[in-house]
């Protein structure tokens, strides 16, 4: 699993607010971490270690328990929000954090303000200023290079986000979440050795832990090593037979072996013992997938609206706005545009009522452009998509949101492909994002109609053997990309 968490660690002691050394090696240039409690510290520490090892459940009770000793420990907010189970959950936590950002450090603030330019606003131009200022303000701090190369890995700038590891790891390399991260940026840039020694490395140093076992398991089906995968998957279910990304491996295994039975009776024994809402979301997401893989969109959308009656039921318009999106998606894909777009606009209206920040809500109406944008394309209202397009593309630039350009770019291709410009539909497909198998099999379309043949079969191949995890993208076009392969 990958972890895209913000992390930080805690250094020396001081009056009113508590200080300790990283254990890292050497003590200078540390971001510290404030708190009026001592065992507030420990509390947090804990809580920290827990989550390097993407065990959130458990950690998310030392967060809690580091809140109780100091209410205004504002990092334990934080770290609080990103193991939440419910975005509902997450935005209180967040903004407890925001609450107390003047009682603490000015490394402390780049931090939370960071995360919220990029996470709550979008504007990936200001996030990346945050956090280059802690790495120059901390360059010893080995979770500060970490949060920097998290902030490049989701960018998809993974040599940069490699560099910033590499940083870390010669700061301490008993840090593991390390050596997780770097065998996804390996693996993204299809350097599979490099990602097979840095998962190896990862459980070498947390053997006892699910999610390392877990992490190489997900290279091993990559590259094609179903069975292999699953065990791999099932030592993760040995250590800990709560840690539930591991179901969604082993039936992403199994949808790619077409055992798609097996794999929903996998998830929907494991959503009996869900022990959180987000738990339950996962595990009904993995059975819709399923069932989309398999061709069977009626079945999916009954299960994406049961996972909607769980965000309702907590009054989660976050959650519920993005299960009305997956509708959205999926009448889109069974070409009901119409019906798409009713979902589409109800997601925005639950935004507009939630009671979240203004620039989250800012950020939901900018998305909704992109929405709808492939709704007027799917109608063949091309000036409608253009004007929405347009609009999109001026916000991405502007903020330097690297995965909004991506999906400009794709909305530029399908407009291209609508108009039968297919030589301007690759260029801008080539252009979108790589890590998406749809834009994979859109490549494949477009070669395809220009007569090239080997063009196409390479990309139809590349998505059809995508092999992504609990991926609803993979799940509309594997089947197809394999058909294609047939009949060329």
């Amino acid at each position: 699993m990958k972890i895209l968490k913000k992390y930080i660690q805690l250094y020396f002691l001081l009056i009113l607010f508590v200080i300790v050394n990283s254990c890292s090696t050497g003590n200078n240039n540390k971001l510290p971490i404030t708190t009026s409690s001592k065992p507030a510290l420990e509390n947090y520490l804990k809580g920290l270690e827990l989550n390097d090892k993407l065990r959130r459940l458990e950690s998310r009770k030392y967060f809690e328990k580091a809140i109780e000793e100091d209410p205004e420990f504002a990092l334990a907010h934080l770290n609080l929000a990103f193991v939440q189970p419910t975005t509902k959950s997450f935005m209180s936590s967040f903004n407890n954090a925001k609450k107390f950002i003047n009682k603490v450090s000015d490394g402390e603030k780049y931090w939370i303000l960071g995360y919220e330019a990029g996470a709550i606003s979008g504007n990936a131009k200001e996030q990346e200023k945050y956090y280059n200022k802690l790495v120059k303000e901390y360059p010893n701090d080995e979770r500060v290079h970490l949060i920097l190369g998290n902030f490049y890995f989701f960018n998809q700038e993974y040599k940069r986000a490699i560099k910033e590891y590499k940083i870390a790891d010669k700061i301490n390399p008993e840090l593991s979440p390390i050596y997780n991260q770097m065998g996804y940026a390996y693996r993204y840039l299809e350097r599979y050795d490099e990602s097979e020694t840095a998962f190896q490395h990862y459980i070498s140093l947390i053997p006892d832990d699910p999610n390392p076992y877990d992490s190489y398991a997900e290279l091993l089906m990559k590259v094609g090593k179903f069975n292999e995968s699953i065990n791999n998957y099932e030592k993760a279910l040995q250590v800990d037979s709560n840690f539930f990304a591991s179901y969604s491996g082993i039936a992403s295994n199994l949808n790619l072996q077409n055992n798609h039975e097996q794999a929903k009776l996998l998830l929907e024994n494991a959503l009996l013992n869900a022990r959180d809402e987000d738990e339950q979301r996962r595990m009904l997401t993995g059975i819709a997938i399923s069932y989309i893989d398999e061709g069977n969109y009626s079945s999916a959308i009954k299960t994406i609206k049961k996972q909607y009656e769980i965000s309702a039921s907590s009054n989660d318009h976050i959650s519920m706005a993005n299960d009305y999106l997956l509708l959205g998606q999926i009448y889109l894909e069974m070409n009901q545009p119409d019906k798409a777009l009713e979902f589409f606009k109800q997601a925005l209206k639950l935004i507009e009522e939630a009671p979240i920040p203004k620039a989250n809500k800012n950020l939901f109406k900018i998305n909704h452009l992109y929405f709808s944008a492939r709704v007027y394309i799917a109608k063949g209202n091309i000036e409608r998509a253009r004007t929405r397009i347009s609009k999109f593309g001026n916000y991405a630039k502007t903020n330097n949101n690297q995965m909004q350009i991506l999906l400009f770019h794709e909305l530029n291709g399908l407009v291209a492909m609508h108009e039968k410009e297919y030589h301007q539909a690759i260029k801008e497909f080539l252009k979108a994002n790589q890590q998406n198998p749809y834009t994979l099999y859109r490549l494949a379309k477009a070669y395809s109609a220009l007569g090239k043949n080997k063009e196409a079969m390479e990309y139809y191949q590349r998505a059809a053997n995508f092999y992504g995890v609990n991926n609803i993208n993979y799940a509309f076009i594997r089947n197809k990309a394999n058909r294609m392969i047939v009949s060329m």
